[in-house]
């Protein structure tokens, strides 16, 4: 929303947004595996931006995007790691 990238939007906050974006992986093995990507932008960025169809987000945008989700889920599964190794040692 206003440029900003947002993770794990409310659905009253996706639904304002110019698109959205999903991307799933499995960190310990260093993989993406699904990404699905959803919006709209202003023409004038599609032109700047040479986008063909103007119904996507930009690409430097969806790159950015795949860049923050993927970092959260390697954070997410260091968690749940931890907690795991914790939970089996006792």
């Amino acid at each position: 929303m206003g440029g900003d990238i947002w993770l794990d939007p409310t659905e009253d906050e996706a639904a304002v947004s110019q698109g959205t974006f999903i991307l799933s992986c499995i960190p310990a093995l260093g993989t993406i595996t699904s990404v699905w990507q959803n919006g709209q932008i202003q023409l004038a960025d599609a032109i700047s931006v040479r986008v063909v169809f103007p119904c996507c987000i930009p690409p430097d945008r969806v790159l950015q995007a795949m860049d923050v989700c993927q970092d959260r889920c390697t954070d997410i599964h260091s968690v749940i790691a931890q907690a795991l190794r914790e939970y089996t040692s006792t």
